[in-house]
């Protein structure tokens, strides 16, 4: 999906290896210029759950052949890499020192005072949107949250169970958070959010579907379809909902979402019958400009996949002219703005 290559020789799920290229985050980041802490932050949810094989279903990106790079599932451990300067000490150790902490804004609120003192309105304005952004996703972690589905009051032990099949949304938003966080302060410019895996083994009883999603996915009949449009519907709220939070952040004489691009896609078209044809994706966010939005285009045959990661590299700053080996040269013509 994202690095347009074909598999290495190996005993992954259905035959085949890791694949032979990098992925485009990997790509983007090592052409721009490092000027933040971490050149690319790889995210997920629940993306080693139950049921998972391993493998290339655990795995969307990609450092280069044969070279998997696992997301980080754990909002705790994620906002102690981020907030926390990129500490890599063992998990227990970093929870102690969470326990001792009242906040991580207050450590530095002095700081922050002085700052907010030399910057004009809308950099004090944004400054004091990041602050609360990251009050709240700490004040949640600290407090754990209970069930979305049954209401469920909060854990007594004050952390969010990240395996539980119910802590699935609660999770997501989590995630999303720390990534439009981290975009605010400029921690990275690249990130990306994998929701599960391959063969996933979900029940979204928050969209109304008891099944298991791969279970559901594999049922062509017309509820079968139906259940799968209302997980698909859910995970479309999703991705809306990070595009809000992006949108809240103003930057410059816009916000964080005039200058960010966001692209959601899946790794198949049709479960029911393991298709990934034709692929579709949505790209949202216009990229100071690059993107012109609003639009519904179907290239049919006249672009492929590989195209697309070679214009999203492109609008990123990252001149090439192929990504992968699976397809055609060159970027789409007239996507970009």
């Amino acid at each position: 999906m994202w690095t347009g290559a074909t598999l290495n020789r190996g005993n992954q799920f259905g035959g085949g290896g890791w694949p032979s290229a990098p992925s485009i985050d990997q790509i983007i980041g090592k052409a721009l210029p490092l000027e933040t802490r971490f050149r690319s932050l790889e995210v997920g949810v629940q993306h080693d759950g139950p049921g998972a094989p391993g493998g290339t279903m655990l795995h969307m990106c990609y450092a280069g052949s044969d070279q998997p790079i696992p997301p980080e599932s754990s909002p705790y451990r994620l906002f102690d890499r981020i907030m926390g300067g990129g500490d890599t000490r063992p998990a227990p150790e970093l929870e102690r020192i969470r326990a001792r902490r009242q906040s991580v804004i207050d450590l530095v609120r002095e700081e922050l005072t002085a700052l907010s003192t030399r910057v004009d309105r809308s950099d004090r304005a944004k400054l004091q949107g990041h602050l609360e952004a990251v009050r709240s996703i700490e004040t949640r972690l600290q407090k754990g949250t209970g069930s979305a589905a049954t209401g469920c009051p909060t854990r007594p032990n004050g952390t969010i169970d990240v395996v539980a099949n119910d802590s699935f949304p609660t999770l997501v938003k989590l995630q999303s958070d720390l990534i439009a966080s981290s975009f605010a302060c400029d921690v990275t410019r690249i990130a990306t959010l994998q929701l599960s895996r391959g063969f996933s083994m979900v029940r979204h009883k928050w969209a109304g579907v008891t099944g298991e999603h791969h279970s559901v996915s594999h049922d062509s009949s017309a509820s079968g379809d139906q259940q799968i449009s209302a997980i698909n519907r859910w995970y479309a709220q999703q991705v809306a909902y990070l595009l809000g939070e992006l949108r809240k952040i103003p930057e410059g004489n816009g916000t964080l979402l005039d200058n960010t691009l966001l692209v959601w896609c899946a790794e198949l078209s049709y479960g029911a019958n393991h298709n990934p044809n034709p692929p579709w994706a949505v790209l949202a966010g216009k990229l100071g400009g690059k993107i012109r939005t609003g639009r519904f285009i179907d290239y049919g045959t006249k672009a492929d996949w590989n195209q697309l990661l070679v214009t999203i590299c492109q609008a990123m700053g990252a001149q090439v002219d192929k990504v992968g080996d699976l397809g055609l040269a060159g970027p789409i013509p007239g996507l970009l703005a």
